[in-house]
Order: C-alpha cells, then structure tokens, then sequence
C-alpha cells in the first residue's frame, strides 16, 4: 500500500486526574475533529480507559472528551471546554502524518455543582423555570430547569467562577434587564468535584405602570 494510502490513528487513556483510576464505558466519548472543526471520529474508552480512533488521513486534528458523565468536559490540551466560547479549534492541533500516530490522553477533574432554589415573592417555590449559567467570560454554559420545588441543580462544571441567572434577575439580587450586564452578578465560586449550594434566587413581584392617552 502506497505511503499515501496509509491511515493514521489517535488512541490515549482516559483517567481520573485524582486517582488516576480509568474511565470508560458508554458514559464516556472521545471525539476527533479535523482542521475545519468538523467530525473526524469518536470512540468509547473500553474498562482500561483506552480509546483509540483510526482510519483519520494525514492532516491537523482536534482532540476533545465530549461526554464525561460526573466529570467537567475537556478540550486537548487541558482545557475546560464546556460553553460556546469554547469552540473545538481552540485546542491544541495534533498533526498526522501518512499512517502515524499520536496519544493524547486526559486526565478529567471531578464536575463541580451549582445548586439552588428559585421562587417567586409572596407565591412560594417557582417550578419550571429557567436558570442560565455563565461562565467568567459571560458566556453561556448551560441551562437547567427547577424541579416541583423549585431546586435545580447544574452540573459538569469545571472548577472556576460562574454568573446565575433566572429571567431579569441576577444572583445575588442583582435586577437584569435589557441592558443587563451579566458581569454585574455575584459570582458564584465553584470548586472541582464539590457542591457549591444554596445559590437561591428569590424573583421580585412585578410592578406596572399604566395612564391614559388623551387629545389635547
């Protein structure tokens, strides 16, 4: 088979970055990107925390975890990678040649929590509403909704500092309008594999404002 013909192959472990105890199974998924951001491949790691993704041609690739149940999500080389700032050619490039090889393994820190209750003045615990988290950029991570009770909880953080948001309303009791700032919030500090709860927010009644037009 001629040189040019030749597959290349990505393969690694993945690990726990406390323990160094494998990961794997089906709650697990490494994924391959090429140069232009697009798919190129994914693989379970098996028991061992092994995976490995042939049939890639000779070129630049991106490597990113990107499933990792009960662990923060991560781009090659070290990155957290879990909000839309984080797009998946911002990892470190990994260049194949003709039928080569790279390993690149990862080693994936425990997620972080963000927990709470949300409700409304004077009515109580508010179920179905949306909770936004923001990372320290103000990008957006992800969205949860409360439970009957009005708890959520968000998961798969990477450890750092977050912004809360419920509708027009900042944690800790920061008003978000049109013109919000999400910067404006208090932050919410996360460490990784703990739960940082108690992040409640308590939504104000609205008010209204109301007159009558008249010809002069």
């Amino acid at each position: 088979v001629p040189a040019s013909a030749q597959t290349a192959t990505i393969s690694g472990t993945v690990t726990d970055a406390g323990t160094m105890a494998p990961l794997g199974g089906s709650e697990f998924r490494i994924a391959v990107y090429k140069s232009d951001g697009s798919p190129g491949g994914t693989a379970n790691p098996d028991g061992s925390g092994h995976y490995s993704i042939g049939s890639l041609s000779a070129g630049t690739y991106f490597v990113r975890v990107n499933l990792a149940t009960g662990y923060a999500m991560e781009l090659h080389d070290n990155l957290p990678c879990i909000a839309s700032d984080c797009p998946t050619t911002a990892g470190t490039p990994v260049v194949l040649a003709d039928g080569g090889s790279a390993t690149i393994n990862f080693a994936l820190a425990p997620e972080g929590r963000i927990a709470g209750t949300v409700s409304r003045t004077g009515s109580g615990a508010l179920a179905g509403a949306s909770v936004s988290i923001y990372n320290a950029s103000t990008s957006l991570v992800k969205s949860v909704t409360t439970d009957a009770a009005g708890a959520y909880v968000a998961n798969g953080l990477a450890a750092g500092n977050y912004f809360v948001r419920v509708g027009n309303e900042l944690y800790n009791d920061k008003p978000c309008l049109l013109s919000c700032m999400i910067a404006a919030g208090t932050p919410v500090a996360v460490t990784a594999g703990a739960t940082t709860s108690g992040i409640n927010i308590a939504l104000p009644r609205g008010g209204s404002i109301s007159g009558m037009v008249v010809a002069e």
